[in-house]
């Protein structure tokens, strides 16, 4: 590895696991812009080449090519309030106009072709009030303007398909929009594998009938009988693109291809122009006893045959782990599999959110095919489909197994690894490769991070490392029919601490912290321990969480792990799926995603306090 200090450089995106999109979402359409800088204020050169590449596209009869070079230029700006936290702002480096400035600099000019931006660009920027005051300015001054670009408010969509492939991968949206000389498509391809966000986007001077027409043509051609066209609403296509549009504003690396976001201002443009009170894509949560209906439904059924079906075993709990994938991580659905969810799941998540031993991670492929037949089977699935899946699980099986058995970050560790925030532990980075720094990034975001582990910064401010007390399991508030069970399951887990950590100074106050956890569960959720299933399993979720936020448990010797915590209350796999509802319970949003994080101090004993306060100060000192 070099020694020279890291440059402070994008992270770039890996091929896996975000794979290019399936065929047909992009179609060759268009015209990709031309990457733009946004002008300085004095550079006059390029104001005017800005002036000279405005006035070819006023030559063209089309509107499109100008609506394309303003958004381009528009997203081009960087906005103050989405900074990436692992990039630098903008403006530490370069003095670049805002949206603002660089308007107002355009009004100052007064010539024809700044003229025209502007027009256009305050119809991108959503500002009402100054867009009329801009056309009332413009008017004054009688440009010879094309007579579409005085027409802009007769621009409308009015016509809205939906376009996709029966595996659900992803979907193309086609918005057909009226121009004052002619018709254009917009046609926004959304990604529902990375989260239901947009991937790409095209403009097309062409009308909807035509493009639909030819995609009806061409991914008939690729996929005969696999693919679906239907009209939408415009409320509803306004509502799924906006959803889309917005989940890909929190996605980081951002999707990035020629067109994309260049064209995002003029698509949220059109999305304004589209009627409100449609329906976006369904994000309603699936819940535990859903996915243990299921579960027991796939073990059941001819699907399940060859899978070690006793209830608890490690099979059983693959099969329940893979369907959470799905529901929380692929898209919402628990049986929607694909050759690419198939991919993502064995070469990203599974290595990188599923702590278990060797013996049931290696299971899950074998596993992973029955849960993909019994899937394919219930939605009526084509059989060469189903065959193609299954291949997919064979072909990426050996990396699989390859990653799971080498030294691999989980966790918030493995997101910066894949985010090219870390190097990776296997050694696999070339000698010459440069990893940035916590120097080198935004150090308020890792601060904002570690005080979020305690509750923030005025918690952080007042953090001492006062050992926890040895106190008793506290069961006021909780309801009287669920109280004996949560005793029994709160001796188990002492009896394991005991075990466990019999050497370990931190045995008294871990002791602690798993009983206060334990006594919030059940004050917050008392229907978790009124189900049927196993104290074992449920003391065994408590210990894990209370492990996991004061960082006791280790991957391999030389410490408690997480595998041999579940072989002392005689159990395999993961303990991760029954803890969800608990961390439910204590105020996890998103379970799966989890940051080993509670956000109390009282639940961290005195050594996790005093490393996290540690930490906090070695950033700050980084300021």
């Amino acid at each position: 590895m070099s020694s020279r200090r890291p440059k402070n450089r994008r992270p770039q995106q890996r091929r896996s696991p975000r794979p290019p999109s399936p065929a047909g979402a992009s179609f060759g359409l268009g015209r990709p812009p031309e990457p733009l800088e946004p002008p300085e204020p004095a550079a006059d050169t390029g104001m005017l080449v800005l002036e000279t590449e405005v006035a070819k596209t006023l030559a063209s009869p089309h509107p499109v090519d100008l609506l394309i070079y303003a958004s381009t230029l528009l997203a081009g700006i960087p906005s103050a309030d989405e900074p990436s936290p692992f990039e630098k702002r903008p403006d530490d480096d370069v003095d670049l106009p805002s949206v603002d400035e660089l308007i107002v600099m355009f009004r100052e000019a007064a010539r024809m072709p700044t003229d025209a931006l502007l027009l256009v660009l305050t119809r991108l920027a959503g500002d009402e009030v100054r867009q009329r005051r801009v056309d009332r300015e413009v008017a004054a001054r009688r440009h010879p303007f094309p007579s579409w670009l005085t027409r802009l408010d007769e621009i409308r969509p009015v016509r809205a398909v939906q376009m996709g492939h029966v595996l659900g991968d992803g979907e193309n949206v086609a918005l057909g929009v009226h121009l004052p000389a002619g018709d254009m498509t917009v046609l926004v391809y959304v990604d529902h594998n990375m989260g239901t966000v947009v991937k790409d986007a095209f403009v097309i001077d062409a009308p909807i009938a035509e493009v639909v027409a030819r995609l009806d043509s061409l991914l008939g051609a690729e996929s005969p009988g696999e693919t679906f066209t239907r009209e939408i609403t415009l409320a509803d296509a306004r509502a799924k693109i906006d959803d889309a549009v917005r989940f890909g504003r929190i996605t980081y690396p951002p999707f990035e291809t020629e067109t994309w976001p260049a064209v995002r201002p003029l698509v949220e443009w059109m999305l304004r122009l589209l009627p409100a009170g449609g329906s976006g894509y369904a994000t309603e949560e699936i819940e535990s006893d859903q996915i243990e209906a299921l579960a027991e439904r796939i073990m059941a059924s001819p699907h399940g045959r060859g899978l070690r079906r006793r209830k608890g075993s490690d099979d059983a709990d693959i099969v329940e782990t893979l369907l959470w994938l799905g529901a929380q991580q692929l898209g919402g659905d628990p049986l929607r599999w694909s050759p690419v969810t198939v991919e993502i799941a064995l070469l990203d998540l599974v290595p990188r959110k599923i702590v278990a031993d060797a013996a049931y991670l290696r299971r899950v492929p074998e596993v992973m095919r029955h849960v993909v037949t019994f899937a394919h089977a219930e939605r009526s699935i084509p059989e060469h489909l189903t065959t193609a899946t299954i291949a997919a699980v064979d072909e990426f099986e050996p990396q699989y197994l390859d990653a799971i058995s080498s030294p691999r970050r989980q966790g918030p560790e493995a997101l910066l690894e894949q985010m090219g925030m870390l190097p990776p532990l296997d050694g696999a980075a070339d000698d010459d490769a440069e990893f940035p720094s916590f120097d080198d990034a935004d150090v308020s975001f890792f601060i904002e991070l570690v005080e979020s582990a305690v509750g923030g910064p005025e918690a952080m401010e007042a953090l001492d490392d006062t050992p926890l007390p040895d106190e008793p399991l506290d069961l006021t508030g909780t309801a009287d029919d669920v109280g004996e069970r949560v005793r029994g399951v709160g001796a188990l887990a002492d009896d394991a601490v005991a075990n466990l950590f019999a050497d370990d100074a931190r045995r008294t106050e871990l002791r602690t912290a798993a009983r206060r956890i334990l006594a919030r569960i059940a004050a917050a959720d008392p229907a978790i321990f009124r189900r049927r299933s196993s104290d074992a399993a449920a003391a065994a979720a408590v210990l894990w969480i209370a492990g996991s936020v004061n960082d006791a448990f280790r991957a391999s010797r030389g410490g408690v792990t997480v595998s041999a915590m579940m072989s002392a209350f005689g159990l395999k796999g993961s303990p991760s799926q029954r803890a969800q509802p608990m961390l439910r319970a204590l105020g996890v949003p998103v379970p799966e995603d989890w940051s080993r994080s509670l956000g109390d101090p009282l639940l961290l004993v005195s050594g996790r306090r005093r490393t996290l306060r540690e930490r906090w100060e070695s950033l700050q000192a980084m300021r």
